[in-house]
């Protein structure tokens, strides 16, 4: 950690870290969605057959 203080990288906090990423919540409702999706999508197409 040293060498990267001597560039000027700091530590995150956690706060920090969470507004970088997002998050955990919309992974989650970008997994229900794909999910959803392509369960719609599968119906559909067995439906057309």
């Amino acid at each position: 950690m040293k060498d990267l203080e001597n560039y000027g990288v700091l530590e995150m906090n956690a706060r920090e870290i969470k507004e970088t990423e997002g998050g955990i919540i919309p992974l989650l409702i970008l997994a229900v969605d794909v999910f959803a999706v392509s369960f719609f999508a599968g119906a559909y197409y067995e439906l057309r057959q």
